[in-house]
């Protein structure tokens, strides 16, 4: 492409007007020259050559930053790197240059629901990769000329003391979680409290709630739930206390006066249901039509919750049992036993003589014999004979060492003082949507199964 330069000459004198523009398009290249000053005047006329418009345009490409696009993956059961590169049409060789390089066994932990960032670039060729293998643990990958440089990333962790205090409005869990805490914490404090308050039943609007944990922080957010180090639920003029000590090196929650909170058996078998029916003399059976004794309690339950054992024992029935269904018994020592009927079916490591240890899933929720719904009917035997599961006294687990006490009651102090002056900031404050419990959820699972190998 060639562009004209006009040149203005005079005998007498030279007149230099001369304005130069040039505007690129894709389209093509003009120059614009500006006009003489003088009208009618003498000109020469000349060309000069300019840059071909392509290898400007190559510059402009050279100078231009792509960004790259970025593909995130979930990690499903079974899946490897070759099946998820092939997967993101990449291709199992990449998965192989991976693998072969320096720290490249890493991929080899895919945990199913993790999550997996590719990086590619304008030609659709994989240049970085990032796999979040937990919250804090990320290995990150990028492109050389020698094939994938492979690093592991963990973020350090510090852990700061946490207290949260509460009024009971709704729930405990709803108050709980607007207090600030984490799902998982208020669980932690349900089950601290499980042998001493039917949450369910005797949780009235005017309780208060306090908390003290220690809560693992990196990058300054949580990353996860922490350890209850204190609890205090008032209920009404009675005050519910525990506090983790450890002994032998065993942890263990007691009151304020040292008595385990651990009595021999958990209270309910089934976690956040109602009850359907009570224990009496006298209920009219649905199934049945008449009027018989009912020997325990029913709670209802969608099919397939889980069921747990109320205490440690051996497994003295586990089968078909008529009116029954599927139903577990277990023998807990020469006085008590329990009895899980109506179970859709059995945990696979349950057989007849076996131990399990309370807490343990045993069974899962059933309507199976006679049952008009989804429940499970759980008993609750004294030497053979049926007692109200609701009304039990339950005895106690050994309190603390006398020789242990008087640093136990030096802890007692120190955390009593920290419920009584709680500090919650607000940057830790959450909100109860249902975003937010996706969002820590994931969080804590990520956090609770960090590996550092």
């Amino acid at each position: 492409m060639m562009a004209q330069l006009t040149l203005i000459k005079n005998s007498k004198k030279i007149i230099h007007g001369l304005i130069v523009g040039s505007a690129f398009t894709l389209g093509g290249l003009t120059a614009f020259v500006s006009l003489p000053i003088e009208a009618n005047l003498p000109t020469q006329t000349f060309t000069l050559p300019l840059p071909a418009l392509s290898a400007q345009l190559d510059t402009l490409d050279n100078n231009e930053q792509h960004e790259l696009v970025s593909q995130w993956i979930e990690i499903k059961n079974g899946d490897s790197l070759g099946v998820i590169m092939e997967r993101a049409g990449v291709g199992a060789s990449v998965a192989a240059q991976l693998s072969a390089s320096p720290n490249g066994e890493q991929f080899h932990k895919l945990r199913p629901g993790t999550h997996m960032e590719l990086k590619f670039d304008e030609n659709n060729q994989l240049v970085a990769l990032n796999y979040h293998f937990s919250n804090l643990n990320i290995v990150t990958a990028e492109r050389t000329d020698n094939g994938f440089s492979v690093q592991q990333i963990i973020k350090p962790v510090e852990s700061q003391i946490v207290s949260y205090t509460g009024n009971i409005e709704n729930s405990l869990f709803l108050d709980g979680r607007k207090a600030g805490m984490q799902a998982q914490q208020i669980m932690d404090m349900a089950d601290v409290f499980a042998w001493d308050i039917d949450f369910g039943r005797e949780l009235q609007p005017g309780n208060t709630f306090n908390a003290v944990f220690e809560v693992p922080y990196a990058d300054g957010q949580p990353v996860g739930s922490g350890k209850l180090l204190a609890a205090r639920i008032m209920i009404g003029k009675s005050e519910h206390t525990a506090f983790l000590h450890k002994e032998g090196g065993a942890r263990a929650y007691y009151d304020k006066n040292g008595n385990s909170l651990r009595k021999a058996f958990n209270r309910n078998p089934v976690d956040y249901v109602r009850i359907t029916s009570g224990f009496t003399k006298a209920r009219y059976h649905p199934v049945l039509h008449e009027m018989r004794a009912h020997k325990g309690v029913d709670y209802g339950a969608p099919i397939g919750t889980p069921v747990h054992a109320t205490g440690d024992g051996k497994i003295t029935m586990k089968g078909w049992g008529n009116g029954y269904g599927n139903m577990i018994t277990i023998q807990h020592g020469a006085t008590y036993s329990t009895v899980y009927g109506h179970l859709s079916r059995f945990a696979s490591n349950i057989q007849a003589g076996s131990y399990v240890k309370q807490g343990e899933v045993i069974g899962y929720v059933g309507m199976t014999g006679l049952a008009t719904g989804p429940h499970l009917h759980y008993e609750f035997r004294i030497n053979g004979q049926h007692v109200d599961p609701l009304g039990v006294k339950f005895t106690e687990a050994v309190p603390i060492a006398a020789k242990e006490k008087p640093s136990f009651l030096k802890e007692v102090a120190t955390l009593t003082e920290r419920m009584n002056t709680p500090v919650l900031d607000d940057a830790n404050m959450v909100a109860t949507t249902d975003k937010d419990e996706a969002d820590k959820a994931a969080l804590q699972a990520a956090a609770a199964d960090i590996d550092f190998e």
